[in-house]
């Protein structure tokens, strides 16, 4: 009986572990928000890097294959344009870059009118600059005329001021004259 007991309790504790570890992976599974550390992260995108690039080589090599298989069917008068499907892409991807090129113009005529319209811009600021030099020119001579016209008022009234100074001195000493 003994022996039976800690069987059951050691069967209580392992099913709540199962439990737990049940509800930890439902957690995971319900939560899609699973946050991931920075280096799992980086791990991961250096992974996808990986793989793009892979998947990059793989195309590449398959492009080049298919274009060398064509180029010597070609070369041997293999090839059917009415029936291959991929002569058929080459010549409509040559018709699709004319496309292409006719699409670009209306694009380069808006460029155009954009720098146009800014070089136009420019012009008128240039005028607007220099137009603003000659009033700021004019300004600053007319300040030079007015602060030369106050000085010589300044002297003016120095020079009026030391003449009735000296006329008062002059009507005093007359005075002191008199009375001797």
């Amino acid at each position: 009986m003994l022996t039976s007991t800690p069987t059951k309790e050691k069967k209580k504790h392992s099913s709540p572990n199962k439990q737990n570890r049940s509800n930890i992976a439902g957690t995971l599974k319900r939560n899609p928000k699973y946050e991931l550390k920075k280096d799992e992260l980086i791990q991961l995108l250096g992974r996808f890097e990986a793989e793009l690039q892979a998947k990059d080589i793989a195309l590449a090599a398959l492009k080049s294959e298919k274009v060398k298989t064509l180029l010597s069917n070609a070369r041997f008068g293999r090839l059917s344009c009415q029936t291959d499907p991929y002569a058929a892409l080459l010549r409509d991807s040559e018709h699709v870059k004319e496309d292409v090129l006719n699409e670009q113009v209306p694009m380069k005529n808006a460029y155009e009118t954009q720098l146009v319209q800014l070089e136009e811009l420019i012009v008128q600021q240039r005028k607007q600059v220099h137009t603003l030099k000659f009033a700021l020119d004019d300004a600053q001579h007319r300040f030079a005329l007015l602060a030369q016209e106050l000085e010589n008022e300044k002297n003016e009234k120095a020079r009026l001021k030391a003449f009735q100074n000296q006329l008062l001195i002059n009507e005093e000493e007359k005075i002191q004259l008199r009375n001797e």
